[in-house]
């Protein structure tokens, strides 16, 4: 019976825990504690938000459709929306959409951070 080895009993086995003192034991039930949680709560089995949204605009395929797209649907907001100065960004500016006053006298002061600026287009 060289080859063999003999199986402990499980008396054995916890007479092994009551030789560590207590602040071992404590922590090897600490560790123990800590890996189950790890291995429960971090597991790569969570959803992204993009296949549980219940909106379409959130996945990878999603490519901006422009506004006339928008329009055909929410045509009372598109036209609402296109006066407004984000409505307006959405395309190249152009002095016929901004607001800004231009010439010498149009100076524009932060007062947050004392700076002062004036407005300038190269196409005027």
């Amino acid at each position: 019976m060289q080859g063999k080895t003999r199986k402990k009993p499980l008396s054995e086995f916890l007479l092994v825990f009551s030789d560590m003192n207590l602040s071992k034991l404590t922590l090897l039930t600490f560790l123990a504690l800590l890996m189950a949680w790890l291995f429960a709560f971090c597991s790569n089995t969570a959803q992204s938000p993009a296949t549980t949204s219940p909106f379409r605009n959130v996945r990878d395929s999603v490519a901006y459709v422009g506004m006339a797209t928008c329009a055909s649907c929410h045509a009372n907001v598109h036209e609402t929306f296109q006066h407004t100065g984000m409505g307006r960004s959405f395309d190249l500016a152009t002095l016929k959409k901004t607001a800004a006053t231009f010439g010498p006298h149009a100076v524009v002061y932060d007062s947050l951070r004392i700076f002062t600026t004036a407005p300038f287009s190269r196409t005027r």
